[in-house]
């Protein structure tokens, strides 16, 4: 009796339904971890190379640094409104270094898969710092999706296919 409730449950649309079930779980979660860490790091990578003077050319990437900020970048930082208000001079001189560092340093950190939670937590709070304050009209469904992308990475980790994973068997064997 019960091989015909099996059967019976395979047939037609629910059978399809758990088919495709079947098929999705098979995609591996650090695919899709990779894949998630690539595209949050290169949103805010892009962002650093607009906001430096000086960069390393690898021939196939260019790494920013970040001690080197670009002249207009004060400018730029000045005309921020958050939450439409605008914000003493002190407090675009304090806020530009360690957003133009996290936006960096992290992204690398974030592609090697080192410390990988920690850098999508970093990003993630700077997307929704984008959206929420910086930028309040202009809430894009782009910053949006990188930062809940960002917050899979907290929540899930960066998978096996990072320096993570490795790291941490040897740290935590058990885990």
């Amino acid at each position: 009796m019960r091989m015909t409730e099996n059967k019976s449950t395979e047939e037609g649309l629910d059978g399809l339904v758990q088919q495709t079930f079947r098929l999705f779980e098979l995609i591996p979660y650090s695919l899709l971890a990779l894949g998630a860490r690539f595209a949050v790091a290169l949103f805010f990578f892009r962002s650093a190379l607009t906001r430096v003077g000086e960069k390393i050319d690898l021939g196939f990437m260019s790494i920013p640094l970040p001690w080197a900020i670009a002249e207009n970048q004060d400018f730029v930082f000045a005309e921020y409104k958050y939450f439409g208000f605008e914000m003493p001079e002190w407090f675009h001189a304090v806020s530009m270094h360690p957003i133009v560092w996290a936006e960096s340093i992290a992204p690398l950190f974030l592609m090697v898969g080192l410390a990988s939670r920690y850098a999508a937590a970093v990003l993630c709070f700077m997307a929704l710092i984008i959206g929420l304050v910086v930028y309040p009209n202009f809430f894009s469904k782009e910053t949006l999706a990188f930062a809940v992308l960002a917050a899979m990475i907290v929540k899930g980790g960066p998978g096996v296919i990072s320096l993570d994973a490795p790291l941490r068997r040897l740290r935590w064997p058990n885990n």
